[in-house]
């Protein structure tokens, strides 16, 4: 598949939304324990600025996927490459936890046990969260399942995956994007915030 002047254009403005995004990057609420109403406020809005965030880098890191795998051009996997490397700014590092029927790479498999809980939960949800946001002393992490929702991608995934068995609806994996570390550390507690569809 070759792309064209659109998915060029298209990469465009997901660069500039992810440079808007990145340089409006907020510190994580300091929460002390209190919670009033002030605090559920800027937890709600900080929840909704690191998902708009989040949903951008998820866009940008299927994008460069995709295209990485997908391009013919010999003479133009170089541009591509060069491209992908400046598309995700150093400040937000990225990752990818499959599945066990996905034959994931020892970088690809869960780190902790909150991990390990979501894979398994979105591998069996009836109407899955469609993400989930975790506060740690280590950052802000964006989780998003990724499913394969149409018969192209099963079709693909199959042959990558050596997996004849997907179908449609089966969970591919989910993409970890780090938004942020927490320049105070010791004051942000642990949390997990998640929405439903």
């Amino acid at each position: 598949m070759r792309f064209n002047r659109h998915m060029l254009a298209s990469v465009t403005v997901i660069i500039a939304l992810t440079i808007v995004f990145a340089t409006s990057a907020k510190e994580p609420a300091n929460v002390d324990g209190q919670t009033d109403s002030s605090d559920q406020a800027r937890h709600a809005e900080d929840h909704e600025h690191h998902r708009a965030i989040g949903e951008v880098m998820v866009a940008n890191v299927l994008l460069q996927l995709h295209w990485q795998g997908l391009e013919t051009n010999e003479s133009f996997e170089p541009v591509v490459q060069e491209l992908c490397d400046s598309f995700t700014p150093d400040a937000f590092k990225w990752g990818s936890i499959r599945t066990t029927v996905n034959k994931p790479k020892a970088d690809q498999l869960p780190s902790n046990d909150f991990e390990r809980g979501l894979l398994k939960r979105w591998e069996s949800a009836k109407r899955p969260t469609d993400h989930s946001i975790r506060t740690t002393r280590e950052g802000i992490f964006y989780y998003r399942p990724i499913y394969l929702n149409e018969m192209i991608c099963v079709i693909c995934h199959r042959g990558l995956n050596d997996n004849e068995e997907l179908k449609e609806g089966d969970l591919q994996g989910i993409i970890r994007i780090r938004l942020a570390t927490n320049s105070k550390r010791q004051k942000v507690p642990v949390s997990e915030t998640s929405k439903d569809r």
